[in-house]
């Protein structure tokens, strides 16, 4: 790659100093090859020429100058093919002068992006617009060969990380398909990796839940992070299980990354729990251990009038008359740092306060729950006000 001036033996060296300062055209016993180094006090092989070398403009040579010749040596190697090749040196020369280069990934298109980057930058035509040293351009080259190194074993851990991993992790695309996915995925809903690569979210859905994919996906993709959503996926088999889900976008692509844990057992307790619930004369509330509300039964909303759906992860005061709103999380904290039995009528004068507003006379049982999600409180309500009198 170095530049070399051909003299002839029977020349001597006070002859070739006495050559003109640049001769752009070249003596008679050079050839018409682009990249033959031409005679004269500047020499370079044409298509690795700066635009200012190749239009004779002495006094714009300098270190650039050499960034673009790297620069084209470095587009020959990650090409094969020079930045600019003329069928003789004077079309060469006029592409060096006027033409843009193809772009490397044109030729390449797996090249990585930053190095074709670098390399097109060392070819601008303004000398401004290129690395100003060669030392610069050696720079962006380490750089970009460390972070190469770095992703490099990024990509290892993660992968590490995948087959290790107890959890369901995989990356889709944009729609939906799956671009990688771990063994897990085989040891809890029996697909393994070389089926699901073929498959996209919505196959491994559970078919109630596919009108939340494409709302969840343009989330994600909007730059949103998914937590703690819960969804039904199909097992091989046709059963299905409960997955808990996070996800994310990854930065700099347009794939997702997801993490699932299979949370069925947990549902399958909470479905008993609830069962228990609804067979129960009162009604039922549980909370956890933030004061929000987390199961209710049917009894309980027909007492305030509300649907499931508008108390499940509101604060239990939202069941509290608004004069006792403010203080009423100081007594859910103090319970939960010390929670005990507190048994029906207990001769506190209690209230609710339902959905219309109307306030009511009630009395409410408290019974902690220990659990593997944390503590829970269930409470249980009652209407004073609709209760039968005895008869003596």
């Amino acid at each position: 790659w170095g530049l070399a001036k051909r003299i002839d033996a029977d020349e001597t060296e006070s002859e070739a100093e006495t050559e003109s300062a640049v001769t752009m055209v070249p003596t008679s016993d050079s050839t018409d090859d682009p990249s033959a180094t031409m005679q004269g006090e500047k020499l370079g092989t044409p298509a690795y020429m700066a635009p200012e070398q190749a239009l004779g403009n002495i006094q714009e040579i300098d270190k650039r100058s050499d960034v673009y010749g790297l620069a084209a040596i470095l587009y020959e190697i990650l090409t094969g093919v020079p930045p600019f090749q003329g069928s003789s040196i004077v079309e060469t020369l006029h592409l060096v002068i006027h033409a843009p280069p193809t772009p490397p990934r044109d030729i390449q298109p797996d090249l990585p992006k930053e190095l074709a980057a670098i390399c097109m930058k060392g070819l601008s035509k303004n000398r401004n617009d290129r690395q100003q040293s060669a030392a610069e351009l050696a720079e962006r080259m380490q750089s970009w060969i460390a972070e190469r190194a770095d992703r490099k074993r990024t990509e290892q851990e993660r992968e590490r990380f995948f087959n290790l991993s107890r959890d369901l992790l995989a990356i889709v695309d944009s729609r939906g398909v799956f671009k990688q996915a771990n063994p897990a995925w085989d040891t809890v809903l029996g697909w393994d990796h070389s089926e699901l690569i073929t498959k996209n979210l919505r196959d491994i859905l559970h078919p109630d839940e596919h009108l939340h994919l494409a709302d969840s996906l343009g989330r994600i993709l909007a730059g949103e992070s998914l937590t703690s959503v819960e969804r039904r996926c199909l097992c091989k088999d046709g059963s299905h299980r409960w997955i808990h889900w996070n996800a994310s976008l990854i930065e700099g692509e347009a794939s997702i990354y997801l993490v699932g844990r299979d949370i069925t057992d947990r549902k399958r307790s909470e479905q008993t729990f609830q069962e228990l619930l609804e067979s129960a004369p009162d009604g039922m509330v549980i909370v956890n251990d933030v004061g929000r509300i987390v199961l209710v039964n049917a009894q309980l909303e027909k007492m305030f009038g509300y649907q499931r759906e508008e108390l499940l992860g509101q604060p239990i005061e939202l069941l509290v008359p608004d004069e006792h709103r403010d203080r009423h999380p100081e007594y859910v904290a103090k319970y939960i740092a010390s929670p005990d039995c507190r048994p029906m009528a207990s001769g506190l004068k209690l209230q609710g306060r339902k959905k219309d507003g109307q306030v009511f006379p009630a009395e409410i049982s408290l019974s902690p729950v220990r659990t593997e999600q944390g503590l829970l409180i269930s409470a249980a309500v009652r209407d004073v006000a609709m209760r039968k009198p005895r008869a003596d």
